[in-house]
C-alpha cells in the first residue's frame, strides 16, 4: 500500500490490525428484521444506548425500519459482514474490546 506520493505505507504480506490505528466509533447490532422479537430487542437496545449503536439488518426490510424509527438503518448485503465477522446467530452485538472485536449474542 502506497501513499499519494508513492511512498510505501505497508509492505506486501504485512499483517495489520486496523484497531491499532483507529477505533470502532460505534457498536453494531445485527438482527433479522423479519423476526418481530429481534426487532424489539434491537429497538430497545438502541433506545437505551442512543447514537452509540448502528443497527444492521441481516434480513427483511431496512427501509421500513428507517421510516418507523426515523434513523439510519444499515443492511448487510449478501451477509458480507456477518461472514467476515463470523457471526453465526442474531441478534448479535459487535463492540471493540481493546485491540479486538467482541461479538456477543443477545438473548
Amino acid at each position: 500500500m502506497r501513499d499519494a506520493d508513492g511512498k510505501i505505507l505497508v509492505a506486501a504480506g504485512t499483517t495489520v490490525n486496523p484497531l491499532e490505528r483507529v477505533s470502532l466509533s460505534k457498536r453494531l447490532i445485527f438482527f433479522d428484521a423479519r423476526d418481530a422479537a429481534q426487532v424489539k430487542i434491537a429497538h430497545e437496545f438502541i433506545e437505551r444506548e442512543g447514537t452509540k449503536v448502528k443497527p444492521v439488518v441481516t434480513g427483511g426490510s431496512f427501509m421500513q425500519l428507517m421510516r418507523r424509527w426515523k434513523q439510519r438503518v444499515y443492511f448487510d448485503q449478501q451477509g458480507t459482514l456477518t461472514k467476515q465477522l463470523q457471526i453465526h446467530a442474531v441478534p448479535a452485538l459487535v463492540s471493540q474490546d481493546g485491540k479486538r472485536l467482541r461479538i456477543d449474542e443477545l438473548p
